[in-house]
């Protein structure tokens, strides 16, 4: 037979855990400048809802692309409601849009950072043979530190007597080449 059992009859226990605020959350994430040259730094910012709980917060961050790091976490200290991190990123040989995510709290948020390439500046200029007699041609070089942008990379080019040596005003070096 079963006896009717009330709450008085039970002892409470106090285990020591406490459930998490569940209304605390990431609220966004920002990331300036949204555009960087590779090799560049960026920095973000994570903003929670509310107030980090007493002891902290520690939002978890990833980045999609290998081009761009940002360290595995940020603790934001308690009472605080945003903290920043360091974003590096290195050369990339074209336009590369990164997501970043920020997890806390059950929720994720996702910022674009924009990475582009280098812009190439003109590495040398020669002129072979480097001398020449009146009527006779020669062949001028010039080479880019990086490689093309896509569409090619103009040169402007230029002479300081072009009664003696005359050349076209611009040479462009095709996309991809140096």
């Amino acid at each position: 037979a079963f006896a009717l059992l009330k709450a008085s009859d039970f002892d409470v226990v106090a285990l020591g855990w406490k459930l998490a605020d569940a209304s605390n959350a990431v609220a966004g994430l920002a990331v300036a400048p949204a555009s960087v040259v590779g090799g560049a730094p960026a920095t973000g910012t994570v903003t929670l809802a509310l107030p980090a709980p007493a002891g902290g917060a520690v939002v978890a961050l990833v980045s999609a692309a290998a081009a761009v790091a940002v360290p595995p976490s940020l603790a934001i200290a308690a009472a605080e409601t945003s903290g920043t991190f360091p974003i590096a990123t290195t050369a990339v040989a074209a336009m590369t849009a990164t997501t970043l995510s920020a997890s806390y709290g059950g929720v994720t948020k996702t910022a674009t950072l924009l990475v582009t390439p280098v812009a190439p500046a003109l590495a040398t200029f020669s002129v072979a043979p480097s001398s020449v007699r009146g009527g006779a041609s020669a062949v001028a070089i010039v080479t880019l530190s990086a490689p093309a942008a896509a569409g090619g990379t103009t040169v402007t080019l230029a002479t300081s007597n072009a009664k003696v040596a005359s050349m076209p005003a611009t040479v462009v070096v095709p996309e991809g080449g140096s």
